[in-house]
């Protein structure tokens, strides 16, 4: 292995750690709460907004952070914002106060926003198109890695002390990958240029964020939920749950890089429509599952989880290859947003449709898989009649659009 070809592995696993370490950050909260009402007498209409606080943060410091990516390094930017996002992490799990950890999330939510901008930003600056599928696949892989120990690592830190715990750990962990990044990210120059920034908001480069909202739209209909209906509805006990969530965030995490592999070789538009189509089956299916045989119930989560996380990474590489380096990490840190808004407005709708009958199971989930299903034929038509293929803007066409 050249020691290019090592530089470039490290830097493609560490900005993979960064994406695992924030979606952990908000993954662990989850299983922590009846430690929080116990400990600290967080009522359960308070754990609530614990929770969405994160990604609420993160979508608005998307917003109001884009105009300041492109115009500082990469390198020192991605440093403070890792010691923010360790800081507000270390500050939550030191905090004694329900308004102390609610502003601790808040902080690390917005911290991780931009970061994951950033992270995408550099990808994108690092590899040229013929080779981001495969580094979007690893980096994407860190959905299905916290999917499998998210909630079990903060289970199991919180079993060694306290709910406390989970939180000094990311957040030391944290401070060290500041270290590391410090000494692997490359150098990058600012853009200084103020009329070539607004170039994110080209009309041809806007449109890439409706297929962003469609996407994460579709899904988060019903993966907030997934978890409710295994349990509810089919009589999974904890450990059964366990197994499928493992078994399916494996088996994603491997075909991801699978699939990056196959943007790289075919057209990323195709590529999407079919896990658009295919993911169609599962939507539908799933929702409607009546037998607790995990013969069949793994099978299909799988499929669910394979397909619908696995349109992330044709989508980023579709939308990104039109934008000028410039403008990347102004565009990215609103697609971000995009997507905070879409798994929330998501969870939201879907929330106001679901009912829970006198047994304690959830009703409704099976029209909400038909809707995702038409959901699906939604983003299609915006993938292949409004996001047709163009020429990438010109500089100058980027220039008139301020």
């Amino acid at each position: 292995m050249t020691k290019s070809t090592l530089r470039g592995a490290r830097l493609l696993y560490l900005l993979a750690i960064i994406k695992l370490l924030i979606l952990i950050d908000f993954m662990m909260l989850m299983p922590l709460g009846p430690a929080l009402m116990r400990d600290l007498g967080v009522k359960p209409r308070e754990f609530g907004p614990l929770v969405s606080a994160y990604t609420v943060a993160s979508a608005f410091t998307g917003l109001l952070g884009s105009r300041l990516l492109d115009r500082y390094p990469r390198r020192p930017l991605v440093a403070a914002l890792l010691t923010v996002f360790a800081g507000a992490t270390i500050a939550t799990g030191l905090g004694h106060e329900v308004w102390a950890l609610f502003l601790g999330r808040v902080i690390a939510g917005g911290a991780a926003g931009l970061l994951w901008s950033l992270v995408m930003t550099v990808l994108m600056d690092a590899y040229p198109p013929r080779e981001r599928g495969r580094a979007l696949g690893v980096v994407m892989g860190a959905y299905s890695a916290a999917a499998v120990v998210g909630v079990p690592l903060g289970l199991v830190l919180a079993s060694w002390g306290s709910w406390r715990v989970p939180f000094l750990s990311v957040g030391a962990l944290a401070l060290a990958l500041c270290v590391v990044a410090g000494r692997t990210l490359p150098h990058s120059s600012p853009t200084r240029d103020g009329s070539v920034a607004v170039g994110a908001l080209h009309p041809r480069l806007m449109r890439g964020w409706g297929l962003t909202f469609m996407v994460v739209f579709t899904g988060f209909l019903l993966i907030p939920y997934l978890g409710t209906f295994l349990s509810d509805n089919l009589g999974f006990s904890p450990r059964q749950l366990a197994l499928v969530y493992g078994v399916g965030g494996a088996v994603s995490f491997f075909s991801a890089r699978l699939i990056g592999h196959v943007v790289d070789r075919w057209d990323a538009r195709w590529v999407l429509t079919c896990l658009i189509v295919a993911s169609a089956i599962p939507h539908v299916l799933f929702a409607r599952q009546t037998s607790s045989a995990l013969v069949l119930v793994v099978p299909l989560f799988v499929a669910f989880m394979v397909f619908t996380s696995g349109r992330v990474i044709p989508t980023l590489e579709l939308i990104t290859r039109d934008v000028p380096p410039q403008v990347r990490g102004r565009f990215l840190s609103i697609n971000t947003s995009v997507g905070d808004l879409a798994s929330g407005l998501a969870a939201f709708l879907a929330a106001r449709h679901l009912a829970v009958d006198a047994n304690g199971a959830l009703v409704g989930l099976d029209r909400l898989g038909i809707v995702a299903a038409c959901a699906g034929g939604v983003t299609l038509v915006v993938l292949h009649g409004v996001l047709r293929p163009a020429a990438a803007p010109r500089g100058e066409e980027v220039r008139q659009a301020t």
